[in-house]
């Protein structure tokens, strides 16, 4: 049967667009999916350096150890050395007046790194331009230093007092400064001996002689390539690596930007299930519309002695060949308005293109599967199998009751769709909440369907209430067709609450991301600050900066015994607690860190009183490690401060947001715990870029100790690729907007035959037509209202599990949508219907009825 030929029937086009439409919302939903995948992996390697990182802190033995391994596994990589050490200035010339003098030595923190450094992310470093440059002009260069040069941070320029092409010495070795290092794709971020950078070729490590047997240093492999043969490096080095060696992914590394990947691959999942069960109610919708209007021309087909197994084919031949067509148009559709969109937005989304072909076409085709054999069959077979009588004694709705066989045959199709989205997206929490947004609001709108019933017969009974005829007439048809009603709100609530769910998580999701990286977000750090230097420096901050963070003391120590026993001996060393093998940045403060939340037992509100005759102090132990340790509020723990022990209890177990940007810490003291020991300070502010030079320019003069961590240029980078990702998410919920608006339409399109009758009756009868239009909007409202009220409490209560359990956020109750949406809904579903469903109510009785 010719395609074409059955495009000319409305009732096969509606099924038809439904499938094109469906298709295409899937086919672009998963396009966008696997572009802001992309994005964010591309954002991880370039702030990461690649794709996998060894860390060691010794030199591999054979030297060629784990290059060779890389080399195998056909990855690139590039090795690096990091280390600090002292730096001298060669050539400057004699100053008169020594106290004007600025300083010849410097610590700083070393990164060699050989020709193939960066692999991913962008090095950005301004050397000696040509004659025609201005003075502060230069080239830019996007790799490493070549041998006998060195890229040096801008705060050692003005700290040192040097230029570009100066002298400095490293060791043994004498370099020229070529180039001024203004970011880096990976840089670290450590409290504790933190200096200026300085980047070296790796080529020179051993003519300065800095690395010795016993020296402390790392030793990193970048290396970049497919997961695939990542997974094969990572199987073949595990069984190779010592204790000092550890292997990191880099979208496993802790930060803002993982914390974002995490939640927005959530809200992926969560966008890419709506509109899936979205378009699956427009689909089933439009499908109920379709064997509604074959129901005449099966039973004369029948009568003319047409068998069930033949019309069977015949229907699923052609409802197979526009299934086809609909997926090929929405893979062509979705390519076109993916780089059309892309092309139209530009830096404003600044997402890859996805490839023609991939796996992403399995969920579309899957869910194409699912409609052919859970939906179209069991409802094609109710109708074909129905005696021809029954199907020209239609009742008022026109619709065939499916089959005990053909619900549970559905049932196990919902069932397995339930699976097969927890496998596919891997979060069964999330395929859960979601399926119960899709098939409870059956069972809330008959609830809600008796309620009305319950009111309209005690407003009957009641004399004394008094509501307008054209409310009453439309409550009464609602209440004398719920087999209707009670599934198109069910419909209607659904759809919205899934589309609401979507719209709240992304909200907070923006909002999130926006509080975590304000544009007041710290941009510098200022550590090893001495106790005389505080206030001065404190007062010069405070002049210049926007925003300043609390001085916060520092005192470095190790975590010796917990309730008395050897902490090496009570923690297992499957554990691997990294805290364990180093010394804690430990702290003391009155008041909580604004980024620090208790989660057990209390912050101490009363100053220091060493208990009788034990002395022992309280402490605050970050949620993290106190989980890693077993620790508990009470236990006792000891303390190795210098030559010192300090034995303390736990008071408080606190969870801290690592991504603030602001000083945190494992371990916080109560206020006069540390009084013995001399802290150097660090804290942490934001200053605006026109500002930082000056300031800047002063502390390195004022302060030569003090170290200043610059992380501007990282900032910049995580606020810009979460913006373009942000628009991504927006252009994800337009597409759930869409999919429920072709909701709407098919239900529409469903009740235009079924009002035209009922309206064509009412005429014939004597009802004025205005009247009856009247009716029907209040009637539609009273839908859209109900619709509303299911849609708020299901999306509220989905929302409140889902912050909880899978986005792990703070739970919010949205007071201000209870009341705004179902009043809205109720009145764009009227407005919607009545300017929908005017040609059918303008028919003339005559040509409806005969």
């Amino acid at each position: 049967m010719s395609i074409r030929r059955e495009l000319r029937q409305p009732a096969f086009r509606i099924v038809f667009y439904s499938l094109c439409v469906m298709c295409l919302m899937l086919m672009l939903m998963m396009r966008l999916n696997v572009a802001l995948v992309e994005k964010f992996e591309q954002g991880q390697r370039a702030l990461a350096g690649g794709d996998l990182l060894l860390d060691s802190n010794r030199q591999p033995e054979p030297a060629d150890r784990w290059t060779t391994l890389a080399r195998e596994e056909g990855l690139s990589f590039s090795e690096s050395y990091e280390f600090s050490t002292m730096a001298a200035v060669e050539d400057r010339p004699a100053v008169q007046d020594p106290e004007s003098a600025l300083p010849e030595f410097q610590l700083v923190s070393v990164k060699a790194v050989d020709q193939h450094y960066p692999l991913a992310g962008d090095l950005d470093v301004e050397t000696r331009g040509s004659a025609s440059d201005s003075e502060n002009a230069g080239e830019r260069r996007s790799s490493g230093p070549p041998p006998g040069e060195i890229y040096l941070a801008r705060t050692l320029f003005e700290r040192l007092g040097i230029e570009l092409g100066s002298k400095i010495r490293i060791g043994r070795q004498v370099f020229e400064v070529g180039g001024r290092l203004l970011s880096e794709p990976d840089p670290s971020f450590r409290i504790v001996g933190a200096a200026p950078r300085v980047l070296m070729n790796f080529a020179d490590v051993p003519s300065t002689g800095v690395i010795l047997p016993g020296s402390r240093y790392e030793y990193e492999l970048n290396m970049s390539g497919t997961t695939e043969r990542l997974n094969a490096f990572e199987a073949a080095a595990t069984p190779m690596m010592g204790a000092s060696d550890e292997l990191e992914w880099a979208n496993s590394r802790e930060g803002t930007l993982s914390r974002a990947w995490e939640r927005s691959s959530a809200f992926l999942a969560l966008a890419a299930l709506a509109t899936i069960l979205i378009t699956l109610v427009s689909l089933q919708l439009a499908l109920e519309l379709y064997v509604m209007q074959q129901q005449r021309i099966v039973a004369l087909q029948r009568t003319l002695g047409m068998t069930s197994d033949v019309l069977l084919r015949d229907y699923l031949a052609k409802l197979g060949m526009g299934l086809l067509l609909a997926l090929t148009f929405g893979w062509a559709a979705s390519l076109g308005l993916e780089r059309g969109l892309f092309a139209l937005l530009g830096e404003q989304v600044d997402l890859p293109a996805s490839p023609l072909f991939g796996w992403w076409m399995l969920l579309p085709a899957g869910v194409v599967v699912f409609v052919c054999l859970f939906q179209w069959y069991p409802q094609l077979r109710s109708l074909l199998q129905a005696p021809p009588a029954s199907l020209l004694r239609q009742s008022e709705d026109g619709s065939v009751a499916s089959s005990k066989a053909g619900r549970l045959w559905t049932l196990v199709g919902y069932a397995l769709l339930v699976v097969a989205l927890a496998l596919y997206l891997g979060s069964t929490l999330l395929v859960v909440v979601v399926m119960a947004l899709f098939l409870v609001p059956l069972l809330l709108a008959a609830l809600l369907f008796l309620l009305a019933r319950l009111a309209a017969r005690m407003l009957s009974g009641d004399r004394h209430v008094i509501y307008p005829g054209t409310w009453r007439s439309a409550l009464a048809n609602i209440l004398r067709r719920p087999w209707w009603v009670i599934p198109q709100t069910a419909a209607l609530g659904s759809t919205f609450g899934l589309l609401l769910t979507v719209f709240l998580i992304r909200t907070e999701l923006i909002t999130q991301w926006t509080t975590q990286l304000p544009d007041d977000a710290p941009n510098h750090f200022l550590i090893n600050i001495a106790p005389f230097e505080r206030a001065d420096l404190e007062s010069l901050i405070q002049g210049t900066a926007k925003t300043l963070q609390p001085m916060y003391p520092l005192i470095r120590g190790r975590l010796a015994e917990i309730n008395g026993e050897d902490v090496k001996t009570t923690v297992s060393k499957e554990k691997d607690v990294n805290a364990l093998n180093r010394e804690l940045n430990l702290t003391w403060a009155a008041d909580l860190p604004e980024s620090n939340k208790v989660v057990e037992g209390e912050w101490w509100s009363e100053p220091y009183e060493p208990q009788a005759e034990e002395g022992i102090v309280r402490v605050s132990v970050e949620s993290l490690l106190a989980q890693q340790l077993d620790l508990a509020v009470g236990d006792g723990l000891v303390f190795d401060i210098g030559s010192e022990r300090l034995p303390a209890v736990v008071g408080s177990i606190r969870s801290v947001d690592w991504t603030s940007l602001k000083p945190n810490f494992y371990i916080i003291f109560e206020p006069g715990a540390l009084e013995a020991f001399t802290p150097s300070y660090i804290t942490s502010f934001r200053v605006d870029d026109d500002r930082s030079a000056a300031l800047l320019s002063t502390i390195n003069r004022n302060y030569p100790t003090v170290s200043i961590l610059e992380l501007g240029p990282l900032i910049s980078r995580i606020q810009v690729l979460l913006k373009q990702v942000g628009q991504g998410l927006e252009l994800l919920l337009a597409i759930v907007i869409a999919a429920a608006a072709l909701v709407v339409v098919v239900v529409m399109l469903r009740e235009a035959p079924v009002r035209a009758h009922e309206t064509a009756l009412m005429q014939a009868l004597g009802l004025d037509p205005a009247s009856l239009r009247s009716t029907q909007r209040c009637e539609f409202f009273f839908i859209g209202c109900a619709s509303g009220l299911l849609a708020m409490v299901l999306s509220q209560t989905a929302s409140l599990v889902l912050q909880i359990k899978v986005f792990d956020m703070d739970p919010t109750v949205y007071w201000q949508y209870w009341l705004l949406l179902p009043a809205g809904l109720g009145l764009v579903i009227a407005l919607y219907a009545s300017f929908n469903l005017r040609s059918a109510m303008r028919q003339q009785p005559a040509a409806v009825l005969k």
